[in-house]
């Protein structure tokens, strides 16, 4: 009796567990407005452990908007058509995120914004997951003015347009129009988040004989493509007299590295692994139909050589 006892509970157990292994994972899409960007490269990465290491019954990929909004949109519109239970949206252009969030809408997909905010959207429609960029930028002068009371500033911006562009240079600006007069703001260029355009515009404004002793960079990868330029030129980088200072966002690992080897001032972390996480945890607490914040935004945090991991 108690042979045939076991011998039930162990057949028992074998179905239990082939029904779990067998059974069908939850489906998430995560569509980036570019594969190429290095700052979402990690957090594709880490969404893509996250899910693994602590959602195993869910499963991701992921779509490229390649830069383009209607590549992304065409994306999405086939995203909505297959068999998904939720999808994270990095948008390429915020200002026309309306007819991206009908197609989920309509259908009643969950979805959930991350890193760039809708700007034309009601902020109680939808779920989003970033930071406070204005902060961000307001964060940089702040650092800035401990050190510099008067200069000629530069700003490397990225793709026009972009929420995160526009409030990270308003909160620099800002902060120097309010408590640091004697900082002007002679030169702006689009560097559309990339390196080598930071490189080559610094490298055009030295060429053109422009006076710099600041640079506010919207990312971290135009900062080291200033520094680059600018260490190429002869000029020293960091914050005793006659030195550039070279303040980047997102603290990326090539960006703290730098820091810690003195060719980049600072940084405002922007925590692509909170961010990645942050994420994956909300959409999933959308689609289990669990309480979540519509807004749910990370504080940045400054990096210098005093702090960098």
């Amino acid at each position: 009796m108690k042979r045939t006892l076991v011998f039930l509970l162990i057949v028992a157990m074998m179905l239990a567990s082939c029904g779990e292994s067998g059974q069908k994972k939850k489906k998430i899409v995560g569509a980036f407005n570019d594969f190429n960007d290095t700052f979402l490269v990690y957090v594709r990465q880490e969404m893509e452990r996250y899910v693994k290491e602590k959602y195993q019954n869910y499963e991701i990929s992921f779509v490229d908007g390649r830069g383009d909004h209607a590549t992304l949109q065409s994306a999405l519109e086939n995203v909505a058509i297959q068999d998904v239970d939720g999808v994270l949206i990095n948008l390429v252009n915020p200002e026309s995120a309306g007819p991206i969030d009908e197609i989920f809408v309509k259908d009643n997909i969950p979805h959930l914004y991350f890193n760039r905010m809708p700007l034309n959207l009601s902020e109680d429609s939808f779920y989003y997951v970033g930071i406070d960029e204005y902060q961000c930028g307001s964060m940089q002068a702040e650092y800035v003015s401990q050190f510099r009371k008067t200069g000629n500033a530069v700003v490397l911006l990225g793709i026009l347009g972009n929420d995160s562009v526009i409030k990270r240079t308003a909160g620099a600006k800002d902060y120097l129009a309010q408590n640091v007069k004697g900082i002007k703001v002679s030169r702006e260029q689009t560097g559309n988040w990339q390196r080598e355009q930071g490189l080559r515009i610094v490298e055009t404004w030295l060429t053109a004989g422009v006076q710099i002793d600041v640079v506010f960079a919207n990312n971290d990868e135009m900062a080291l493509g200033a520094s680059q330029a600018l260490l190429q030129a002869g000029k020293k980088i960091g914050t005793g007299n006659g030195e550039v200072i070279i303040c980047g966002i997102d603290a990326t690992p090539d960006g703290q590295n730098a820091i810690r080897e003195g060719t980049m001032s600072m940084s405002v972390l922007q925590d692509s692994t909170v961010l990645a996480q942050k994420s994956i945890d909300n959409i999933i607490s959308v689609i289990e139909g669990k309480q979540v914040a519509k807004l749910d935004l990370m504080a940045p945090v400054v990096i210098t050589k005093d702090n960098v991991q």
